[in-house]
């Protein structure tokens, strides 16, 4: 991580006398980016209903520990798989085995997988989890994911 600041440090210095620390960008990211009232409400309800929830980070090692402050993590997941921990990160499918495996063994069609990045989707869409894309509209999400659950 202090590699990777210090060489997008220097960039912005020599290429746009910018001064771009990604740490100070990681500093002022809105603390709930936009999820925590709806996304997080409907996951706490979810498990309440009786179904495994998972939380599946792409974390780095430096930032395992902080995120968690983030959200309510142990109220809403049953299992969290994260990626500093695991040596593998999404889309790499068998990361996604993983966490099935470690939710009692749960059949990938009867698994719906949120997302913001489409290739994490694929990812899991290719080993049979139903998957859901989340973007700017949270709401919508929300009703695609009752939909699935739904059925």
């Amino acid at each position: 991580m202090e590699r990777a600041r210090d060489e997008i440090l220097d960039l912005g210095r020599l290429k746009h006398s910018l001064e771009v620390d990604i740490y100070e960008f990681f500093a002022r990211m809105p603390r709930d980016a936009g999820l925590r009232y709806q996304m997080v409400d409907r996951v706490a309800d979810i498990k309440k209903d009786g179904y495994p929830t998972a939380l599946l980070t792409n974390n780095i090692k430096e930032f395992s520990d902080g995120w968690r402050s983030l959200l309510p993590v142990d109220d809403l997941f049953d299992l969290v798989v994260d990626s500093s921990h695991e040596g593998m990160r999404k889309p790499n499918p068998e990361i996604f085995r993983v966490t099935l495996e470690r939710l009692g063994g749960l059949i990938p069609e009867c698994t719906v997988f949120l997302d913001d990045f489409e290739a994490n989707l694929e990812a899991a869409n290719s080993l049979g989890i139903q998957t859901v894309r989340v973007g700017s509209d949270i709401s919508q999400a929300i009703a695609e994911l009752d939909e699935l659950l739904s059925l």
